[in-house]
């Protein structure tokens, strides 16, 4: 647990009045996660069939048989990936994975003294309010990324942008 003159040291931001210090907490890079997944199930010998929406999965005794767009295939085992936005055909995925939209947003590039001075050991930074946000630096140092969910209904990128910096301003004026 930090106090806030302990949490200053780790984050120069007035918006905060304490925090958790989890050391062994990282990052994900989720463009980096999915392309290290993909390229360990095809060394695995997974054959992947993108870009054919799946219209059925039906279990048989010893097989799946995978209805598509493109075709029918059988399967003795099925990997359904998927997100948030899970389709009517996956009825049972769909009730039990919840959307929740974020955006993130990404400042110009800092100067290095600024960038030692906000958040000085460039760790990752979560919020736990109800509308929570995260921030850290881009990957090459250079920017402050800063995202979350912007609101807890539907807005456009541009709508999501102007609150997002709203947000970001208050935390670092």
């Amino acid at each position: 647990m930090l106090t806030r003159d302990e949490l200053r040291a780790e984050l120069d931001s007035p918006a905060y009045h304490g925090g958790v210090l989890i050391e062994r907490a990282g990052l994900l890079n989720p463009a980096l996660y999915y392309a290290g997944l993909l390229d360990a199930v095809r060394k695995a010998g997974v054959v992947v069939c993108s870009g054919s929406a799946v219209s059925r999965i039906e279990k048989h005794a010893a097989h799946y048989q995978v209805d598509s767009l493109r075709g029918t295939l059988n399967a003795r085992q099925v990997i359904i990936a998927t997100n948030g936005y899970t389709g009517p055909e996956m009825a049972h995925l769909r009730a039990r994975v919840v959307p929740v939209t974020s955006h993130q947003i990404a400042t110009e590039p800092l100067s290095a003294d600024l960038r030692r001075t906000l958040i000085p050991h460039q760790r990752g930074i979560a919020e736990t309010q109800r509308v929570t946000h995260y921030f850290r630096y881009s990957p090459d140092g250079s920017r402050l990324l800063f995202g979350g969910r912007a609101r807890f209904y539907a807005l456009d990128r541009q709508q999501s942008a102007r609150v997002l910096h709203q947000h970001l301003t208050q935390r670092f004026p």
